[in-house]
């Protein structure tokens, strides 16, 4: 990651290669990631790797390293994997998982079938 650099490292070509350990790269991506520091410096190398997590156009990196934009692609396929994600619009979201609703009451027309049994059994003078 950006974070592993040290950012007080020398920042010339020359003085980078002398700061690598010297061992053999275990991956491809290291061997690149190695050589990359060699020839521009730690400094270029971390506005590379800012350049491609954010997205920056290869045109523009290309043009502040003096390269050509197949060359920021083929850095980027080694270097990492661009992970890209699709998300719903909140609307769209809704139709698929409306939100669900408490479960309604019954809904009775008239009092509760106790209450209608006790009326009806009642002795009610409809005088008073």
């Amino acid at each position: 990651m950006i974070s592993d650099l040290r950012p007080d490292a020398p920042d010339t070509p020359d003085a980078a290669e002398h700061d690598l350990p010297a061992h053999k790269p275990r991956t491809s991506a290291e061997k690149v990631a190695r050589n990359f520091i060699k020839k521009y410096g730690r400094t270029a190398f971390v506005r590379l790797l800012a350049d491609l997590q954010t997205n920056e156009s290869a045109v523009t990196t290309a043009a502040r390293l003096g390269v050509c934009r197949e060359r920021v692609r083929q850095w980027k396929d080694v270097l990492g994997v661009e992970v890209r994600l699709y998300h719903l619009h909140p609307e769209v979201q809704r139709l698929v998982n409306p939100p669900r609703l408490p479960p309604r009451a019954p809904r009775h027309d008239g009092p509760p079938a106790a209450l209608a049994e006790g009326l009806a059994d009642a002795d009610l003078d409809p005088a008073e």
